[in-house]
């Protein structure tokens, strides 16, 4: 059975009074990730709390006002240095970059687009998210970011933070964002052509998530032929809009990635794998794919399917926590994941009435 309240409270542990979330309870995800704290928030339209929804969006437009400096020196001055990109991770109460001496891998394009793409979206809405023009600058600044990086054509390391390589789903949700930003008229000065590099490139990569191969030492293991992440493509993004398409790219990533558990992000993951044995040494199974899944099933009016998605989903929920992969057939300990929650709420909130109450009794 699936409690949308307990859901919704266990999602909210990991609130911050800005808005902001921690990505899980342990301690290396007690941070704020823009990607999460995003979806997080967007969760927020579908539960009708505007007040949550605007701090959501109000505290990533504050951290780019913090670090403006930064992302005007990148427009200025394009080339790569060392802490020169905007990071993707911060301290939830201070807003403070969180720096590491691995050289973690902050250059995350999907999560620019998405931000983007909620901005406009929830201007289309008529839901006011910007407050005042610093707010306005940062949409200018941003898009001038995303010329200076070549973000049509240049590697980043994706939603998954690992192999430095052209990814669809960050060219996808950068060209959705810009689009929508545009048609909004928020900053009507994009180029056309700025949103043509990135059409032409989704077109030579798609349906793969990359076509360029992986530096060492992911090289020998990793392929990106798809992707769970291109999920976003369909949604929120709606790049992919053509139904052969659609289906191509869905019967690609089911076929391949799912398992018991969830989805592989991608073939030959070696995140959270599972030990040699009966299990073959599975790569880590994400329940937040199902939830995924039935979000775009309920978007193309396949009910039945949405509902089955769903319902397969709650089978891997634990005490009311979303964990974030399965190894070994059991949760790992980064439990609850918030925007693992943020999806599977969106997408009891797409069922039809009917099934909401079926997955509730």
């Amino acid at each position: 059975m699936f409690n949308p309240t307990a859901i919704q409270r266990e999602m909210e542990i990991l609130r911050y009074p800005n808005g902001a979330f921690d990505a899980a309870p342990t301690l290396d995800y007690q941070a704020m990730w823009i990607r999460d704290t995003l979806y997080a928030s967007f969760s927020y339209w579908y539960l009708e709390d505007y007040d949550k929804l605007r701090q959501g969006i109000w505290v990533v437009f504050d951290i780019f006002k913090k670090h403006k400096r930064k992302i005007k020196l990148r427009i200025a001055s394009p080339t790569d240095i060392p802490g020169g990109l905007i990071h993707a991770k911060y301290k939830s109460d201070t807003l403070q970059e969180i720096v590491t001496d691995d050289g973690w891998k902050h250059h995350q394009l999907d999560a620019l687009g998405l931000f983007l793409h909620i901005v406009a979206d929830l201007d289309f809405k008529h839901i006011r998210i910007i407050r005042d023009d610093e707010d306005l600058e940062i949409l200018y600044l941003l898009v001038a970011y995303l010329r200076s990086v070549e973000y049509w054509q240049k590697p980043d390391y994706g939603m998954w933070e690992e192999c430095k390589i052209r990814h669809s789903s960050s060219i996808g949700a950068v060209l959705a964002g810009l689009s929508y930003i545009r048609k909004q008229r928020l900053v009507p000065e994009i180029s056309d052509a700025l949103i043509r590099a990135g059409e032409d490139t989704i077109r030579e990569i798609l349906p793969f998530e990359s076509r360029d191969k992986c530096p060492e030492p992911y090289q020998q293991h990793h392929r990106h032929d798809c992707d769970s992440a291109q999920l976003s493509l369909i949604w929120p993004f709606n790049v992919v809009v053509r139904e052969d398409d659609i289906d191509d790219l869905l019967y690609r990533i089911s076929n391949n990635l799912k398992q018991i558990h969830g989805f592989n992000r991608y073939w030959g993951d070696d995140y959270y794998r599972s030990d040699q044995g009966n299990l073959q040494g599975i790569s880590a199974e994400w329940p937040l794919f199902k939830f995924w899944m039935s979000i775009i099933c309920s978007q193309r009016h396949e009910h039945e399917k949405s509902l089955e998605w769903f319902k397969n989903g709650c089978g891997d929920i634990v005490d009311n926590k979303i964990p974030e992969a399965y190894k070994n057939g059991l949760p790992n300990n980064h439990t609850p994941l918030t925007w693992a929650h943020s999806i599977a709420l969106i997408a009891y909130k797409k069922l039809p009435a009917e099934a909401q109450k079926e997955v509730t009794r």
